[in-house]
């Protein structure tokens, strides 16, 4: 269950970057009226539980602004309300990760289960050209808030996105990632018509397999490939990683994409 949040109830939602000129390359993101309330969503969750029979994970995006949090205040009402309603709802907020570190305080607070911050690319060619705003925020600020989620017991991932950069580029994403204890959410490019890349080569299969599997090999050898299944959100869904589906071809054969890997807490 994916929902965009708007800076305030019944309110915008939109980026920053879009604002300034900046947008990223892939993004399709405009500015738009959400008429989203925190109990909206909660009504949402509480018919697609029925529906399915069982709860669904729950992953909150919707850009980024200039302020210190980069945003992140407008999730805090959600998550509360969410987590008031459904105590063992596996939660996840996708968003840049914040100048200072502390302002994941109210989400963690609120019960949020998993932070995901996505790098997109690694090498600071790709970034600076297709990343053109999100690429001011330093790697050092995704370490800092990696790891003061870790710290208390909130899951993280991060989403790199191969085709623009050279294999090894990505890869050393992955390594970077894994090595601060954060699994990679590996994704192809796809172009989006609107974006500015919706011109640009579609993703090779066999390319973006290749880099999958040696994601997934550096993501063992550290040891955290199990915590990219554990996590709520796009980061163990396996709709568009090969290597969550490969996981859980190899390590959980015949569950469903939807659902949690056994020994997940």
């Amino acid at each position: 269950m994916i929902a965009a949040i708007p800076e305030k109830p019944y309110g915008i939602r939109n980026c920053y970057y879009h604002t300034v000129g900046k947008p990223c390359a892939f993004c399709v993101l405009k500015k738009k009226k959400v008429n989203l309330s925190p109990k909206e969503l909660v009504t949402a969750y509480e018919k697609v539980a029925a529906n399915r029979g069982g709860e669904p994970q729950v992953l909150l995006t919707g850009g980024n602004s200039r302020r210190r949090d980069r945003g992140l205040s407008k999730y805090v009402p959600y998550v509360k309300a969410l987590r008031s309603r459904f105590k063992e709802a596996k939660i996840a907020v996708e968003a840049a990760p914040p100048k200072d570190a502390s302002a994941l305080d109210a989400l963690i607070e609120a019960g949020m289960d998993t932070f995901a911050a996505n790098i997109e690319f690694f090498s600071a060619d790709c970034r600076d050209r297709l990343l053109p705003g999100k690429s001011e925020i330093a790697i050092d600020e995704y370490r800092k808030s990696f790891e003061y989620c870790q710290k208390v017991g909130v899951k993280t991932f991060s989403a790199l996105i191969a085709g623009p950069e050279n294999k090894r580029d990505t890869l050393n994403g992955v390594e970077f990632l894994a090595r601060i204890g954060v699994p990679t959410n590996l994704i192809c490019l796809r172009p989006f018509p609107g974006s500015n890349l919706e011109d640009y080569p579609r993703v090779n299969p066999a390319r973006f397999l290749d880099v999958s599997q040696e994601a997934v090999r550096i993501m063992q050898e550290r040891g955290v490939m199990e915590g990219l299944a554990c996590t709520a959100g796009c980061g163990s869904c396996g709709a568009c990683a090969m290597e969550m589906n490969l996981y859980r071809t190899t390590h959980a054969p015949g569950i469903q994409s939807t659902a949690p890997i056994k020994g997940c807490s």
